[in-house]
């Protein structure tokens, strides 16, 4: 259920079923050798039949496709704010250049989650009970969501293990489980652009949510660990976008 009318909690709402369920990075279900392969191919498989949804018929509730170029523009816009942290904006803007003078192709244009990665996935065993935070969702770039993953599962992109299980697949075994998912081939340069620009996605995320938790207005300190990685993420994002 949702809808604008504002009589009901007083501001527009989105109501979905209460689901119980272990969630991996809680403390509820590791992420091991053991069920790496499985828990990654579930994800991949939901990521891609979520790709494959008939997005032209969605488009009265999700929009108009968002192109390659203002997907970036709108992470530009963010970091444009006055209230940021400058140190951290300084160390974005490299990337956001590289970025902009390399733009691709989009690839595949589907349903697209925004946030797919191990904190907005509840798993039992290897199976999927429900994917979380819709928040970013769009049409737009599929590979958007695939380097979103790639980059939660890449240790050389972050400088603490907060948010990349020990166990996760390496980025290019996350590629080519969706490729087989797909049956899409990626060339590999349009996937690194990908990645570099989850990086820059995230960094202006963390930067943003940052300003928020320091003046207050959102406390949340896990945006103080988070951006702790934030220097090496850009790094990072320019060794695959050369």
């Amino acid at each position: 259920w949702f809808g604008d009318d504002n009589r009901w909690f007083g501001a527009p709402y989105y109501v979905v079923g209460f689901v119980t369920g272990p969630g991996l990075l809680r403390g509820d279900q590791a992420l091991n050798r053991d069920n790496a392969v499985g828990c990654t191919e579930t994800a991949l498989r939901v990521m891609a039949k979520l790709h494959a949804l008939n997005w032209r018929a969605l488009k009265a509730t999700w929009g108009d496709p968002v192109t390659v170029s203002a997907e970036l523009a709108r992470w530009d816009g963010l970091l444009m704010r006055p209230t940021l942290e400058p140190a951290l904006v300084e160390a974005s803007l490299p990337l956001g250049r590289r970025l902009r003078a390399r733009l691709v192709e989009p690839g595949p244009v589907g349903c697209v989650h925004g946030d797919f990665q191990w904190t907005n996935l509840l798993f039992r065993g290897d199976r999927i009970l429900a994917v979380l935070d819709w928040e970013l969702a769009m049409i737009g770039p599929a590979l958007l969501d695939v380097a979103w993953l790639c980059l939660f599962c890449d240790p050389a992109s972050w400088s603490t293990d907060l948010l990349v299980p020990r166990a996760a697949l390496q980025p290019p075994e996350v590629v080519a489980l969706y490729e087989a998912a797909t049956g899409r081939r990626i060339a590999p340069d349009i996937m690194n652009w990908f990645r570099a620009l989850a990086a820059y996605r995230l960094g202006a995320i963390t930067i943003f949510n940052l300003m928020l938790h320091r003046r207050g207005k959102r406390v949340d300190p896990a945006w103080e660990t988070l951006a702790l990685s934030l220097p090496r993420m850009f790094e990072r994002a320019l060794e695959l976008c050369p």
